[in-house]
């Protein structure tokens, strides 16, 4: 059983780690333009930020992502990705509710398309699994590079 959870837990934080540095990674090579128009379009932060969220989130994502991909620092980079996460289901909750005529969510860049509604979904059980990897992080760090630090 024990074996079972380990794999499973490493297998989460690998799939979620190659996830999010891919998606980090497609929005990277988009023109910055793009990823812009699509924070500005959920009308929720001041001008003054949209341009720095526009530059920091896709680095967030790669880095987030290749270091849980990695298992390095994999505490902190998971509370990282619940704190984003949680951002990403209030920015799409905010955008849902006050009905804003936006199609699909963008947060892919231009690799999938999918509707608010379904993103938000996607995102609470995210932040859920997210949650479980951290409270079992003696699992989920197995098979990673923090083994190399942790004595």
């Amino acid at each position: 059983m024990q074996n079972r959870k380990v794999f499973l837990f490493v297998s989460w934080r690998i799939l979620i780690g190659f996830f999010f540095t891919a998606v980090g990674i497609s929005k990277l090579f988009e023109p910055t333009p793009n990823f812009l128009y699509l924070v500005q379009s959920y009308q929720c932060f001041p001008p003054i930020l949209e341009q720095g969220i526009a530059l920091i989130v896709p680095w967030i994502e790669f880095l987030l992502g290749l270091f849980l991909l990695l298992g390095l620092w994999t505490g902190q980079v998971l509370q990282g990705f619940l704190i984003l996460i949680g951002g990403f289901i209030l920015v799409l909750g905010q955008a849902l509710v006050r009905g804003l005529p936006l199609d699909e969510c963008g947060c892919f860049g231009g690799l999938i398309s999918v509707p608010i509604s379904k993103m938000i979904i996607f995102d609470i059980g995210l932040w859920v699994i997210l949650s479980i990897l951290l409270n079992n992080l003696k699992q989920t760090k197995c098979l990673g590079l923090d083994q190399l630090f942790d004595s």
